[in-house]
Parts: C-alpha cells; structure tokens; sequence
C-alpha cells in the first residue's frame, strides 16, 4: 500500500474519485496505485503528485515505502 499517496490524498480533504478524475485517471487505476499493484509511469506520477500538493518523491519514494 502507498501510505504516502493515501495520506495526502486524506490531508487534502480529497476522496480517490476526485483526485482520479484531476490527474486523469480512472478511479480503479488509483486505488491500483494506492494499494501498491501497480507502479506508475512518470508522467501519472507527476500528476499525482499535483493534484495533492506535494513532490513526486514525497508520495513516491526511491525505496518505495509500502506495506504489506
């Protein structure tokens, strides 16, 4: 699981639909990547990362945090 990614995402005050539909993704394809099944290009990352106010390694680390 991405505990980053999901934190940010509560700390904004956001839900998964919301950020999906701002970084142009679906919504199954974000809980994908917050449950840590799927490890996203770039350029996904980067949008992620906007839409919850942060830096793409603040939600996705070079050790890839994550937990089981």
């Amino acid at each position: 699981m991405n505990i980053r990614l999901k934190s940010k995402i509560l700390e904004q005050g956001l839900s998964q639909l919301q950020v999906a539909r701002d970084a142009g993704v679906s919504d199954s394809y974000l809980s994908k990547v917050v449950n840590g099944w799927v490890d996203p290009p770039n350029n996904i990352k980067t949008r992620l990362a906007s839409v919850v106010g942060c830096t793409v390694k603040e939600i996705f680390p070079v050790g890839k945090e994550t937990v089981e």
